[in-house]
């Protein structure tokens, strides 16, 4: 039985491994793949393979470039390009305000050039309204599964109030909302591209408050545009609130004015 300091480390792995890593593997795998060779010698002479086997020449590379990547498609390219930029101009516009904001701002956060942005974009405005419309749709999916889902008018309150509050707390977006509201009153063709996200919050709001006022058949003390554009205006006003006061404005405070709010309108 050999030991495994006694074995000549002229074995040669390198012929072997090769076929299996036809662009190269790093220094440190040949030396693991030796070791184990070593070991497998030492255990049983007849494991070992002729040490005179002549010895390929295969490049030795740098572990991070051993493996190779995954060519993305020219449709993958220009849709992780439009991410990128997106979620980089979200940051901006969080963090310093659109009008502060350059598209030179973006696209280097993003890791490109002006180019890049302008084949995706016309313009911030338009970013801005992507930005919001992904927001928008977020909303409305997370709404409208208090609206189908079925129960009593205390459970859908219930659910109303958390989603609200939800909203409220975890909503990091919503300067985006006060940015667009800014430049809506600048500039028209904005405000009304902008006005269509309002519109459909104010169609999802009076679509909550139908149900459940349908759902035990009270009448509501207001009209149904009045009652949601009321909700719609105090949801905001909070926030905004929470946003230049977060203090002021805490979880506490927010549960305790929404469900004030809702039991008054929906339980008259």
């Amino acid at each position: 039985m050999h030991s495994i300091s006694s074995v000549s480390r002229s074995y040669n792995v390198k012929p072997f491994v090769a076929p299996l890593f036809p662009w190269g593997i790093s220094h440190d795998t040949v030396e693991f793949l030796r070791s184990l060779r070593f070991a497998a010698r030492a255990l049983h002479p007849a494991l070992g393979l002729c040490s005179t086997y002549a010895e390929p020449q295969i490049p030795i590379r740098p572990l991070r470039y051993a493996m190779k990547r995954e060519r993305l498609t020219r449709i993958q390219r220009k849709e992780q390009t439009l991410e990128n930029l997106l979620e980089a101009a979200r940051m901006m516009f969080v963090k310093k305000g659109l009008a502060a904001t350059s598209v030179e701002d973006i696209a280097e956060a993003a890791g490109y050039t002006r180019g890049a942005f302008y084949s995706n974009f016309d313009g911030k405005p338009e970013l801005l309204l992507e930005l919001l419309r992904r927001d928008h749709d977020s909303a409305h999916a997370k709404q409208r599964a208090i609206v189908e889902k079925v129960g009593t008018r205390e459970q859908m309150k219930a659910r109303a109030i958390e989603y609200f509050r939800r909203q409220f707390s975890e909503h990091d977006g919503f300067p985006l909302w006060v940015e667009a509201r800014l430049l809506g009153c600048r500039d028209a063709e904005f405000q009304e591209r902008f006005n269509v996200f309002r519109h459909e919050k104010l169609d999802q709001v009076r679509a909550y408050i139908r149900t459940v006022s349908e759902c035990e058949g009270r009448p509501l003390p207001l009209q149904m545009d009045a009652l949601a554009l009321g909700l719609v205006s105090l949801c905001d006003g909070m926030q905004f609130f929470r946003m230049c006061d977060p203090q002021m404005v805490n979880d506490e405070v927010m549960q305790t004015v929404l469900a004030g709010f809702l039991s008054c309108v929906l339980q008259r």
